[in-house]
């Protein structure tokens, strides 16, 4: 019996070893039987894997959403007393979460057009501050050129414009000297008419003395720069009783 057993023993390692031999594995019988073996084992094993994560991630998946609930329900509930407040408080007039979003996009579409409204502002007052940049410069070289080209003329109108400028500077001293002139002449004229109505024999000496007060008078204006011509021959002109007539 012995035997027997040790020859079966024998036979099925022969057996094992045949079949997980290289030449065994070769037949492809053999092939079949294997991987058909091996594709079952694996599909069951990842069926079963499959389905303990599907059950793991559901109860994951509904204890995240319980919590989930629980804490939305927990908040709202905080929510509510805190605005309605506790006895002997105002009720909290909170402003909801569309309300601060509204708001929130209004003042960034309010920055931005800002930012645009600037940025052309400043483009245009740099244009401006070009084009009157580029007027001052044109004035200045129209004024260069001027001044290159108006020499000539000034020394052509030099002559004809001084006298006006001296006329101009001397006018009250002419005005002074003429109504010293007619104050001498008035009182001449009162001497005169007082002596002719004392006696004609005094008339010779106040008429010399009044030539000479005249002459000198005319000297002074003469000498004075800047007379008119024309002045001077009004001056000149007898009027009546044979003196120069002059405005007073």
């Amino acid at each position: 019996q012995r035997i027997k057993l040790l020859l079966l023993w024998s036979v099925k390692s022969l057996k094992i070893q045949a079949s997980c031999s290289p030449f065994f594995l070769l037949l492809s019988q053999v092939k079949k039987k294997m991987l058909g073996h091996r594709q079952l084992h694996r599909q069951s094993s990842k069926d079963k894997i499959s389905a303990a994560l599907r059950k793991v991630w559901e109860r994951r998946m509904i204890s995240v959403r319980s919590k989930q609930m629980i804490l939305r329900i927990w908040s709202d509930s905080i929510a509510e007393a805190a605005k309605e407040g506790d006895h002997g408080q105002d009720k909290l007039d909170w402003d909801s979460y569309d309300k601060i979003q509204s708001e929130m996009m209004s003042v960034f579409l309010w920055n931005k057009e800002k930012e645009r409204v600037t940025k052309k502002l400043k483009r245009v007052v740099t244009k401006i501050v070009a084009k009157k940049l580029q007027a001052a410069e044109k004035i200045e070289l129209l004024t260069k050129r001027t001044k290159k080209a108006k020499p000539e003329k000034l020394v052509l109108q030099k002559s004809d414009a001084q006298p006006r400028r001296v006329l101009a500077s001397t006018r009250p001293k002419l005005k002074e000297r003429l109504t010293k002139w007619h104050g001498r002449k008035k009182e001449l004229e009162i001497v005169i008419s007082s002596r002719t109505r004392g006696g004609g024999g005094l008339l010779k000496p106040a008429v010399a003395r009044r030539r000479a007060v005249e002459r000198r008078a005319e000297v002074d204006l003469a000498t004075e720069p800047g007379v008119p011509s024309v002045r001077m021959k009004e001056l000149h002109s007898p009027c009546k009783d044979g003196l120069p007539c002059g405005d007073t």
